[in-house]
């Protein structure tokens, strides 16, 4: 757990990554780890002389079961609601079951057995669907929460896949729509995941983000990129 810039906080493992941003208003949650990583935030919390009930709102990038983790206790615990795109609300819900997605192809690289074993053990097999409150959004969106977060949808790992855009901070929460390692390789600069519903979709969806040239890129998976969203979109595109 570390403060990567001021007022954001990265949580999770060596794996996973979810993130804090801290304002004078209020702490929002973007994406919320695996069940083992539960504890890190009151933790952290405390550390900062703060409490579940300084936590405004929890943001979802999409519903994979690492970025789903906590946000039913989290959002129980905090009494807050949980947002997500429309697209992938009901699966949050609860509403249609969690698929897992396609990893056989990839299973005779060590990298992504490591990964997968880790995940497991942390508990993504005892993730619950939100049975709190669940709110949707758009493309486009600037959502009422601590620090406005404007809503970038990048569908291709999701179909409801969303960046967090916080312009006044230079920064961007990309999710999982790139990574700054990937689950075969675990080293590299940025690119897209194996695991895609729809690869060429996602690929395209890199376009979204292209205005947006904030000097620190955020992802699911991998260190802080600082070198700015369009050298992470041009790595991305050129490793295709």
């Amino acid at each position: 757990m570390s403060e990567i810039a001021q007022g954001i906080h990265r949580l999770g493992s060596r794996y996973v990554n979810w993130y804090l941003l801290v304002t004078d208003a209020g702490i929002v949650v973007v994406d919320t780890g695996l069940p083992a990583h539960r504890e890190q935030l009151p933790d952290l919390l405390r550390g900062m002389g703060r409490g579940m009930d300084d936590v405004r709102a929890v943001l979802l990038t999409h519903w994979h079961a690492d970025h789903l983790g906590n946000a039913n206790w989290i959002g129980a615990e905090a009494g807050v609601p949980v947002y997500v795109h429309e697209a992938d609300a009901a699966i949050v819900r609860g509403e249609e079951k969690m698929h897992t997605p396609n990893f056989f192809p990839y299973l005779w690289r060590p990298t992504m057995v490591r990964y997968l074993a880790s995940v497991v053990r942390e508990g993504a097999a005892r993730v619950k669907p939100v049975a709190g409150e669940v709110r949707t959004f758009g493309d486009g969106d600037v959502l009422d929460v601590p620090g406005g977060p404007r809503v970038v949808h990048v569908p291709g790992h999701t179909a409801g896949h969303c960046a967090f855009v916080l312009s006044d901070r230079g920064v961007v929460f990309a999710g999982d729509a790139l990574a700054t390692t990937d689950t075969l390789r675990w080293k590299g600069d940025p690119r897209l995941l194996p695991i895609q519903a729809d690869r060429a979709l996602a690929l395209r969806s890199l376009d979204r983000l292209d205005e947006f040239d904030a000097p620190l890129l955020l992802t699911g998976h991998g260190e802080p990129w600082t070198r700015g969203v369009r050298a992470a979109l041009q790595s991305a595109r050129s490793a295709q």
